[in-house]
């Protein structure tokens, strides 16, 4: 299903995976590889790069792809002398053209030395198309009127392409196009930096790459198996983990250092079960046999229980990140032309999973708070979406909200209105938290809304909303969506958390 986008102006960027689609000739592509190269380009920016060899499976509709291209925001054109001359670039270049925006949309590529800017070149593509649809018409009358319909719509789109093609390419002349070798050159930084822009230029975005943020996750995991006290806890996650890998025959454990245990548990939470082992068996069984009295390591670990219950916390606020789809996190990425705020729309229906993919995303540890049987983040305002929304009043509504999260002693009736100086303050203290290395507060304000398609009254006070707390993470949550965003299912992965937690706390409070 495509996901839902909000048309939503600058100050709000749009946390989600940028489509672009590829026009060109497969001819040239075969000589000029370009589609190869710019794959893994896009992939580091958190762009899907989609084109028909890649996305066309047994019996799919040519044409319903075709029309796919032309209703992208995105399409980059690889123009050739070939492209100019085939009736299905042609066909999606004047759909494209159609559709408008037109110069906003395309981010063309020149593929060889023919010059489409020259009149000279442009008489060249009309002759090819006078001469291929005069070949047509003189076949189409052999036939005889009213015989084969297919034939009559196929040259009514090739005289479309002759009478509009020396226009399009004069459009494109007048077009400024970066050579192919600078392009290259810089790795088409500069035609991908109108897609998107690379996540380090965000100012609320880390600098290091997800891949390098998955070694902090394990590095961290490290420190609490090996922190102070926390031995017997270490050694009972390790008994506990070797029988899991056992019974789902997975690798043994290559020694038992506590990189090797860290390690075992990503790569194990990363198949995806949906009985969640590694939380529901191996952090479960271990943490039960040092907090209750029927385990096996109470007596040792009773003196060390602070010690466990902490480290329990904390490895479990870095383990869950690693339970978010890889390939689904690094097509996260703000979009191009807003500066400042980040706003998500994320196919969960969960206030855990939100938690956990913004903290994966801002690659900070996962803050999570068990609420009778609901997951949920520590610092997460969830506001269910109204059928109707007046936005002054509404945008005020969602500050209060927000507010009252932040200023717990300072809360106000739902009646009030903020004043110029709190908002100011309310931003502020939303940055300084938030900046917090030690005692980190993430707000986010996380808005359940499955129903949403081309709202105005919502997207006005989004945009209001951030424009006056540019330091909050805003989400849009509850969207029908058939993307893998984890790798277990996600209420499974929810419950199992949940479960694990509660029944942690109630063993403690014993």
């Amino acid at each position: 299903m495509k996901p839902l986008i909000l048309q939503i102006s600058k100050g709000l960027a749009v946390a989600e995976a940028v489509k672009v689609f590829v026009s060109y000739s497969w001819g040239v592509d075969d000589k000029t590889k370009l589609v190869a190269q710019l794959d893994p380009l896009c992939k580091a920016r958190g762009i899907e790069l989609i084109y028909d060899k890649q996305e066309l499976k047994y019996k799919d509709r040519i044409s319903s792809f075709m029309d796919k291209i032309a209703e992208a925001e995105h399409v980059i054109t690889i123009f050739s002398k070939p492209y100019f001359e085939s009736e299905y670039c042609m066909y999606e270049l004047m759909k494209i053209q159609e559709r408008g925006s037109f110069d906003q949309r395309i981010h063309p590529i020149r593929a060889d030395t023919f010059e489409f800017n020259k009149s000279k070149a442009r008489r060249e593509v009309i002759r090819h198309w006078n001469e291929f649809v005069a070949s047509e018409e003189e076949d189409i009358e052999e036939l005889g009127a009213g015989v084969a319909p297919d034939q009559h719509e196929k040259l009514n789109l090739y005289q479309q392409i002759e009478l509009k093609v020396s226009g399009i390419m004069a459009n494109l002349g007048d077009m400024v196009i970066t050579p192919l070798e600078q392009l290259q050159a810089d790795h088409f930084a500069q035609l991908l930096d109108n897609i998107a822009l690379p996540k380090s230029e965000h100012p609320h975005i880390p600098e290091s790459s997800d891949s390098e943020f998955l070694e902090t996750i394990k590095e961290n995991i490290v420190f609490e198996l090996e922190s102070h006290g926390v031995e017997i806890f270490r050694d009972a996650i390790r008994d506990e983990l070797e029988k899991l890998l056992q019974k789902l025959k997975l690798d043994k454990l290559v020694g038992d250092s506590s990189n090797a245990i860290a390690t075992s548990l990503i790569t194990t939470l990363k198949q995806g079960d949906s009985s969640v082992p590694v939380i529901t068996t191996v952090l479960m069984n271990a943490a039960q046999n040092c907090f209750d009295k029927r385990g096996r390591h109470f007596k040792a670990a009773r003196e060390h229980h602070s010690n466990i219950q902490s480290a329990v916390e904390q490895l479990l606020g870095w383990l869950v990140l690693a339970s978010v789809d890889d390939d689904y996190i690094q097509r996260l990425t703000p979009s191009r032309d807003h500066a400042t705020a980040v706003y998500f729309e994320l196919p969960v229906s969960t206030l855990g999973g939100v938690e956990i993919i913004v903290s994966r995303s801002y690659q900070r540890q996962a803050n999570i708070n068990a609420q009778g049987s609901i997951l949920s983040g520590k610092h997460i305002t969830h506001n269910k979406r109204v059928r109707t929304w007046k936005v002054s009043e509404k945008t005020n509504q969602l500050m209060l909200e927000v507010w009252n999260q932040v200023f717990k002693d300072l809360k106000k009736d739902s009646g009030s209105r903020l004043s110029r100086t709190e908002i100011s303050k309310l931003n502020a203290e939303l940055e300084i938290r938030r900046s917090d290395n030690w005692h980190q507060e993430h707000h986010i304000l996380a808005i359940e809304c499955s129903d949403l398609e081309n709202d105005k009254d919502y997207s006005d006070t989004c945009e209001q909303l951030l424009n006056e707390l540019d330091q909050l993470t805003l989400v849009r949550f509850g969207i029908a969506d058939q993307q893998q965003v984890f790798y277990s299912p996600e209420h499974n992965l929810m419950s199992a958390v949940n479960r694990f937690l509660t029944s942690i706390n109630r063993t403690i409070n014993a």
